[in-house]
């Protein structure tokens, strides 16, 4: 069985879509310049370990590490990257020193020039040292190889990805994921190549490819809990479909009982839009806004989606709230929403909160910076557009990372919003992205993050009030499960419905 592994293009933006936390932070990534000779001078791999050390040694929000004997990681780990021979032989020392200090958004970004897909390894993303959902591995160029469930499955296969498209990968138009024991169809896009050959939610997936989908889950076995399971194999599941545009991939699904095989292209959804931030490579944003009626209620709920917390979210945002001012709730969809700027959501915040509360704290190593809500009063030409005061329902699953936790936590400690799906990803940290000598990228966290009810998200997560999955029957009747209820909750909240 061979399985497709993510590209290390994929891997750089997933790091940043959910990490780049604070806008400043982001911002001060090193100018890429020219990748590096493959073949590089020696003492190269050396200096590069001992400025990420020193990097990390010097800003590290906690003088104490933790509990980690930082020196001594120094001391047991610098002989080895005296003798790296290579960029991808001391990008697997790095992420062993980095996992030492078990906190998310720390990682080893490749900088390019490698002179084989061997060497170039994808240092992980970094693991919160209370959450096994949140665990990653390092990742080779393009295959897992053979995979066997022998000792060492768990070592190669727990790679979680925090990903967000790249702006040049296609998809089928459908996601997968395990409910209760079983692969199924857990969303489809209403205008992808899935929806018009009839795919629905619900549907068994079988195969991707050659790839028997119960392998899959063979492999990942019992024996691992039950979030890491979901969260692992839907990563695998997505590397998959993942391809490049206008390919094709052979899936098989059960349905009805019977095995259909569909032959669908790979696409880039028409409303996707590619943005840019700062030196990171382009990335695919979508954002959605809708109108829904509650079924035996009068009333109208606002529905806003987006999958990426990136610049164009500011416009679209305002242009959603002008138009979806007057209807009774809204509901804000952060499900599968792996993070980005998180200067962006004290802005986001501010159409729902009239006052300049804050939605939590960071905190350095000398100082603290809160992040304050920026109330919204007019629109960008001069209109008045006062605070939204109807009830607002944010949606959350194990997917939802960095700036939609700040969001979520910030907005329900205020009592603001109610939330509905399923505990958080736990990786809430403020990160910079810096150059090492050898031209790779170290990704470190400076601060800690602390929500307004004073505890922390990162190896915790974001605990919604309303614990919701989806369940096969529920998919299957084509049903969404998680908003149904926050809709249900709007129609409580606002008094007013009636039956039609």
């Amino acid at each position: 069985m061979r399985l497709q592994r993510e590209r290390p293009r994929a891997r750089s933006i997933l790091i940043v879509a959910s990490l780049a936390l604070v806008g400043l932070a982001v911002a001060s990534i090193a100018a890429a310049g020219q990748a590096p000779p493959a073949v590089q001078p020696a003492g190269l791999q050396l200096a590069s370990f001992d400025a990420a050390w020193s990097l990390i040694n010097e800003r590290f929000w906690d003088p104490k590490f933790g509990g980690v004997d930082w020196q001594a990681v120094r001391d047991e780990l610098r002989p080895r990257a005296a003798q790296a021979a290579s960029r991808g032989e001391l990008r697997l020392i790095l992420t062993e020193m980095l996992s030492r200090l078990g906190q998310s958004h720390f990682g080893i970004i490749p900088g390019g020039g490698d002179d084989s897909r061997g060497d170039r390894l994808a240092a992980r993303t970094g693991a919160s040292a209370t959450d096994d959902s949140n665990v990653a591995a390092a990742s080779a160029d393009t295959a897992f190889g053979a995979l066997a469930c022998g000792e060492d499955f768990d070592e190669r296969l727990l790679a979680a990805r925090s990903s967000s498209p790249t702006a040049d990968s296609g998809r089928p138009g459908f996601d997968a994921g395990l409910v209760g024991a079983e692969g199924l169809v857990t969303r489809v896009d209403d205008a992808g190549p899935a929806a018009r050959a009839g795919v629905r939610t619900g549907w068994r997936l079988l195969r991707i490819g050659d790839e028997p989908l119960a392998d899959i889950e063979r492999c990942l076995g019992a024996g691992i809990e039950a979030r890491a399971r979901r969260l692992l194999f839907h990563e695998l599941v997505e590397d998959l479909l993942d391809g490049e545009p206008g390919e094709s991939v052979d899936l098989a699904f059960g349905a009805a009982g019977t095995t259909r095989s569909l032959t669908l292209a790979r696409e880039i959804p028409s409303d996707t839009q590619t943005v840019r931030f700062g030196n990171l490579p382009p990335m695919q944003f979508r954002f959605s806004a809708q109108r829904l009626s509650p079924p035996g209620s009068v009333l109208s709920v606002g529905l806003l989606r987006w999958n990426v917390w990136m610049m164009p979210l500011a416009e679209a945002f305002e242009r959603a709230m002008v138009d979806l001012h007057d209807a009774d709730g809204i509901v804000i969809d952060l499900r599968a929403n792996r993070g980005g700027v998180a200067g962006l959501s004290p802005g986001v915040a501010g159409y729902f909160v009239d006052a300049a509360d804050s939605l939590g704290t960071l905190k350095y190593r000398r100082d603290e910076l809160r992040l304050r809500i920026n109330p919204r009063r007019v629109t960008r030409d001069g209109r008045p557009l006062p605070a939204y005061t109807g009830p607002l329902a944010i949606l959350i699953d194990q997917f939802s990372a960095s700036t939609s936790e700040i969001f979520g936590a910030g907005m329900r400690d205020l009592g603001r919003a109610r939330l509905f799906g399923e505990r958080s990803a736990a990786a809430a940290l403020p990160a910079v992205i810096e150059r090492l000598p050898n031209g790779d990228f170290l990704m470190h966290a400076l601060a800690d993050l602390e929500r307004p009810s004073g505890e922390r998200i990162e190896g915790v997560g974001v605990s919604p009030d309303e614990e919701v999955l989806p369940t096969p029957e529920g998919l299957e009747a084509g049903r969404d499960e998680v908003l149904d209820r926050a809709m249900a909750w709007i129609v409580e909240t606002a008094g007013q419905g009636v039956a039609r």
